[in-house]
């Protein structure tokens, strides 16, 4: 919790090693990136692994980026969240490009699939990373199987409201079939264009991801967003 970096220095010095499954997780929490530099050369592989998700659930990128720099594996998977790779996540929630394209170099599984057969190409569509879809397909990753509710997702999330609106009337199970995590992702980033668009055609205001949009918005202190979701 201090993030002292003397205290962490003195402490590797008389042999204390970051291996208790905490330590480097909560490191991965702060902008300052100090303390993460010096107890990641001895951290275990599978800590190192298992907490770039953690990174990555902050808008500072360099935390992410010294993950990658220590070998993470970008293409973990994270069974509670539907499978999803760190890849996917971070393409989600459109984390900073430069981490994204760094991670992307260091894949070997770029077209792995989530729970839903969703691979990273097709998170990039759905949830409207138009940066992250070219260097996907720049790396050869593949681009087949995307779906109508995949450029329903991309059209919302990027204010398309025409395209939206057509692609709703033209395969009308979109709406049936919501993935509820465009709802979260839209809060989480402070969208509101795009929840005015996905209310707008038919989606529930309460679709349920891991807590209701209203949670979510008050949790991150969206105020426009929420009083978007109120009215």
């Amino acid at each position: 919790i201090a993030n002292h970096p003397h205290l962490t220095r003195l402490l590797i010095d008389a042999g204390a090693r970051p291996t208790d499954s905490e330590t480097v997780y909560h490191t991965a929490e702060f902008a300052d990136t100090t303390c993460l530099a010096l107890i990641l050369p001895h951290a275990g592989q599978d800590d190192i692994d298992y907490c770039l998700a953690r990174a990555l659930d902050f808008e500072h990128p360099d935390a992410a980026l010294l993950f990658v720099k220590h070998g993470a594996n970008v293409d973990r998977q994270v069974s509670w969240f539907n499978n999803q790779t760190h890849l996917m996540k971070a393409i989600a929630e459109h984390c900073d490009i430069g981490l994204i394209e760094a991670m992307i170099a260091q894949s070997r599984h770029l077209d792995r699939v989530d729970d839903q057969g969703l691979t990273a190409f097709r998170y990039a569509v759905r949830f409207g990373n138009a940066a992250a879809a070219r260097l996907l397909r720049t790396a050869g990753a593949s681009t087949e199987g995307v779906s109508a509710l995949d450029r329903f997702g991309d059209a919302c999330m990027t204010g398309q409201a025409d395209q939206a609106a057509s692609i709703a009337a033209a395969a009308p199970e979109v709406v049936r079939v919501i993935d509820p995590r465009l709802m979260e992702k839209a809060v989480r980033q402070d969208n509101h264009r795009a929840l005015r668009l996905f209310v707008a055609n038919g989606i529930p205001v309460d679709s349920n991801a891991d807590m209701p949009p209203l949670h979510n918005a008050c949790f991150w202190g969206h105020h426009d967003t929420a009083k978007v979701l109120v009215e």
